[in-house]
This record gives C-alpha cells, structure tokens and sequence, in this order.
C-alpha cells in the first residue's frame, strides 16, 4: 500500500521524472536490445521495473540497476552496540584500499570524541566492473581484519552511487536505528572529526532531529550535454533540481534515517546520488542547510597546504590518502598555532 507521503510525492514529481528504460531481452546467443521509453508518472516506471525481472538499465546500456538485489558479498559487525553519536558512512570501491586505510588513520578513527561521544565508521562497497581484476580474496581479508566493510553483488559505477545511497539508507535503518547522526561522504574527503562532532553536539535539540547540512547547491540543473557523465535527458527529468547538499560529504540526522528509508522505496533511483538524497529530502518536507564549514568543491589553491584553514573547516573534498595523513598529523599538532 502506497503512503499518503508517497501519494503526495507521485502528484508533486509527476511532471519531472520521465524515463528511457532499456530492457534486454535474451534471443538465442545474441542480446537483442529494445528501448522502451516511459512517457508516464512513477507508479508505472516501478511497475514496468518489476515486470521485467525487477531490473532497469541506467542510460549506460552496459550499467545495470538492480532495484531489489541486495545480496550481500561481505557483511561488517554489528557497528552500534553502544549508542552511537555520529555513523561515518563511507563510500568506496573495492580496489581502493588505501584510501580506505588513510580514513581509518585519521578521521574515520573510531572511539570516543569530546570526551563521551561515540564515533563509529563503515565503508559502503559494490563489486568490481567485469572488466576489473578480481580483488575480492583481498577484500574479504581486509573486511575480515578491520570489521567496517558492507559490500553488495552489483557493479561499481557512476550511476550505481545512487543504488548505494538506497542501500545505505535500509542499511543504517536496521543496524544503527538509535543513532545521533549520520556523515555521508566520499573515501577522497578530508574531514575535521573533531570539529565536526563539536558543532553536531552545539545544536538545539529541534534543529538536530531535522538536520541536513552541507555544501548546499540552490540552482542546479540537469545537464543536457550528452558528453557529460552527469547527462540527463530532457525525457526523463525537466526542470531544475530541488536544493540539495553536495555528496561529497553532508549530515543527517538519525531521527530521519527511517522517514528517508520508507521514502526511498516509493519512487525509483535517480541517478545522481546527491540529487537523490535531495528529492528524498523535498518529499519529507526537509530544506538542506548550508555551512560554510563543508568545502566539496576545494578551497582556493593558495589555502590548500595551510593548516590552520583546515583547523576551522568540517570537510574538504578532495584529497589523496598522502594528503590527508599530513594534513591530520598538522592540525593535531599539539604545537600548532592559529
């Protein structure tokens, strides 16, 4: 049964979300492919994606959506025994080892912060493109040492991020429901967790319970440019996009883990990640904040190697593994002065 937010949800998008669906149909040796375009309101796009096999093809022809799979390849610990003040919901891909180990160096670390506030890290994953090589044994390996890795059975890729957002969202729902809040962000971020923690725990209480903050864009659009990896057709999106939080990396509240979850399984994945989560948020009538503190589209370049400016800043994207180590060393030096 459809909820009356997500009623309210299909009459407000109506107009905007259209579709090219490509379905791939089996004949004898060879794939015949059929393009079937979707001139209608959401309802009828889930149903076609149910009808066929519960599967629907992003514009790439060869990067498949799995809208119902989440059969798991590596499954993390529970990561929340304990009350959890802040969740650091990772993403990455499976060859990016290092990555992942200079997040857990330095602001992925988990433990306690501000003395009682309890900080905890996953790493969200896919699996490697076909045409990858297979680093699977040595995931299992890490997943099996560090205890942080969720990985899923679908194919890393640009238009997948958002089947990964879907994903963490159900998973957060089941494994983390009483916590504070959320960090959503890339594995090439660096992030002042200590700062970052300050000011989550500097909120009144009805601005918590509704937080969604970030570097906000207000003006977005889609782009029309075939050659863009951001392309989206007029066909399956006309208008701008709603305001939403850079997905370099943004905050959540926990209070709005559940009401995000229930909202993500009333319409289909869009395929912008960030642009996603924003729709999401539309829906449940939650506006993004803008903080001056989350930097997802860099700094200027003269403030880059300086640490103080880092001091004072919650997120900056993006940085290399080396990077961050050293910018974390410098503004954890206990003989820095700002």
């Amino acid at each position: 049964m459809i909820s009356i937010l997500s009623i309210c949800f299909f009459f407000l998008y109506r107009p905007a979300l259209k579709a090219s669906i490509y379905i791939y149909i089996k004949k004898k040796k060879n794939q015949e492919k059929k393009e079937i375009s979707l001139e209608c309101n959401i309802l009828s796009i889930l149903n076609k994606c149910f009808i066929r096999q519960q599967r629907c093809c992003s514009f790439s022809t060869n990067q498949l959506i799995y809208l119902n799979r989440q059969v798991w390849l590596n499954r993390t610990p529970m990561k929340c025994h304990n009350k959890t003040f802040l969740l650091l919901a990772v993403k990455s891909s499976p060859a990016s080892f290092e990555r992942r180990q200079s997040v857990r160096e330095t602001w992925g670390r988990e433990g306690l912060y501000q003395s009682d506030r309890r900080v905890r890290l996953v790493f969200f994953l896919g699996k490697n493109p076909p045409d990858d090589p297979d680093v699977g044994a040595l995931l299992s390996f890490e997943a099996k040492r560090f205890g942080d890795i969720v990985q899923w059975d679908f194919h890393e890729s640009l238009l997948n991020l958002t089947l990964k957002m879907d994903l963490f969202l159900q998973w957060t729902v089941r494994n983390c429901p009483w916590v504070s809040f959320v960090f959503s962000g890339d594995d090439d971020v660096f992030v002042n967790t200590d700062a970052l923690v300050g000011y989550l725990e500097s909120l009144d209480a009805a601005k918590s319970s509704r937080l969604y903050v970030g570097q906000v864009l207000n003006t977005a659009s889609p782009l029309r440019d075939p050659r863009s990896k951001y392309f989206i057709p007029q066909t399956f999106y006309s208008g701008p996009y709603p305001a939403y939080a850079g997905g370099g990396g943004f905050v959540v509240s926990g209070e709005l883990m559940q009401s995000l979850s229930l909202v993500s399984k009333s319409f289909p994945l869009f395929p912008i990640d960030d642009v996603y989560m924003g729709l999401c948020m539309k829906a449940l009538g939650i506006a993004p904040e803008s903080h001056q503190g989350f930097q997802t589209f860099d700094i200027r370049k003269e403030d880059r190697e300086n640490v103080c400016v880092h001091k004072y800043l919650l997120l900056i994207h993006q940085r290399t593994p080396r990077q961050i180590k050293k910018m974390w060393n410098g503004i954890h030096n206990p003989l820095l002065t700002c």
